[in-house]
């Protein structure tokens, strides 16, 4: 069975541009990492007991692929073979602690400016991420950007995730 290398190396690139453009915020999350599923946990892990949402988790996760002749547009037309091009989701997300929660057990309004300050850095690198990752595309690769839009409160996680398209080469 072969390996879609094409999708792993552009959500690879898309984390890659992700994780340096947090870093270069003045509180980065702690983990960055590519996600599976339907949507992104909020873990604690059970052997060391860290809390990836309060350490800060940032991640690229593939969602739904279409089929796209005329990208971003889904194809609604019937195959009598298979479709020759698609589009692909990708998600940038990221998770911090809810104010109230671990490291800022009191909940002020200082405690929310910070993480509206995170949550505007956050907004920031994503557009930023996009920059970078699309000199990571081949030339005419086409992507567009369908939301960004605030994450929870859900678990006692607050963050910010992202939908993307991107256009995959044809495949026959």
């Amino acid at each position: 069975m072969a390996v879609d290398t094409w999708i792993t190396q552009t959500a690879n690139d898309l984390l890659a541009c992700w994780q340096e453009q947090l870093k270069a915020n003045p509180d980065p999350p702690a983990d960055f990492c590519v996600r599976v599923g339907e949507s992104v946990a909020e873990d604690i892990d059970p052997i060391t007991g860290e809390d990836q949402c309060c350490e800060g988790l940032a991640w690229v996760r593939v969602g739904n692929m279409v089929p796209s002749s005329n990208f971003p547009d889904v194809d609604t037309t019937y195959y009598k073979c298979y479709p020759v091009t698609w589009a692909l989701e990708l998600e940038l997300g990221i998770m911090r602690c809810m104010p109230g929660q671990a490291q800022t057990p009191i909940v002020s309004c200082s405690n929310y400016q910070k993480a509206f300050t995170h949550d505007v850095n956050d907004l920031r690198a994503m557009e930023e991420t996009l920059c970078c990752w699309k000199g990571t595309l081949s030339k005419g690769r086409l992507f567009a950007v369908l939301s960004a839009e605030p994450y929870g409160p859900r678990g006692g996680c607050i963050g910010r995730t992202m939908q993307l398209l991107v256009q995959k080469p044809k495949c026959c």
